[in-house]
């Protein structure tokens, strides 16, 4: 919506899967859990930055970001599935609540968050803004960089839920978990209506 484009939400996820699984032993779910998402939205945070201080193309900065943390997932990890240590992702994964699974009304309510922050928030209006024209949107007083940077940040929590869901799926982390998530990912936005470049 805002006209960038985040193609390491894949990588991401991977890596925030591999974070949960191996933090978990030492400092507990909970913890884990966050862990997982700090890392994750730290990334898009990295993101944000070089895309808007470098006025660089989202594009090739975001592929370029997810070819580089596939390569340090399987560095610091390796190419093995490594298995989370006690119940409590496999628990959240398979819970169901009035025989919904717990990973769809997550979903559900992400969805929901989301779409009521881009409708009702100054941080969604001037999302739009952004997306609708840039130059307008500044001469107008808005914060483009900061509203670019909450986005990215935002796109790697997300990529970092997404991890998170796979460990509670599955039992375990992987770097060659989410791959082509991307493109998922993209399919899904132009499905759901929205213009590639905002």
């Amino acid at each position: 919506i805002s006209g960038n484009i985040d193609l390491s939400v894949g990588a991401v996820a991977a890596l925030s899967s591999c974070v949960a699984v191996l933090t978990q032993p030492y400092v507990g779910f909970v913890p884990s859990l966050l862990a997982a998402l700090a890392v994750s939205t730290a990334l898009g945070l990295v993101n944000g930055l070089i895309v808007e201080r470098l006025r660089l193309n989202s594009i090739i900065v975001t592929l370029a970001m997810g070819t580089a943390l596939h390569g340090l997932a399987f560095i610091l990890f390796g190419s093995n599935t490594i298995v989370a240590k006690g119940s409590e992702y496999a628990d959240l994964g398979y819970l169901k609540i009035a025989g919904v699974s717990f990973s769809v009304i997550l979903f559900l309510a992400l969805s929901v968050v989301i779409a009521g922050v881009l409708r009702f928030t100054v941080h969604g209006i001037n999302t739009f803004a952004i997306g609708g024209h840039r130059q307008a949107a500044l001469d107008a007083g808005i914060n483009v960089q900061r509203h670019v940077l909450a986005n990215f940040c935002l796109s790697g929590f997300m990529a970092g839920v997404c991890g998170l869901l796979l460990v509670m799926s599955l039992g375990a982390g992987s770097a060659t978990f989410a791959k082509d998530y991307e493109l998922w990912a993209i399919i899904a936005v132009v499905l759901g209506g929205t213009r590639l470049r905002g």
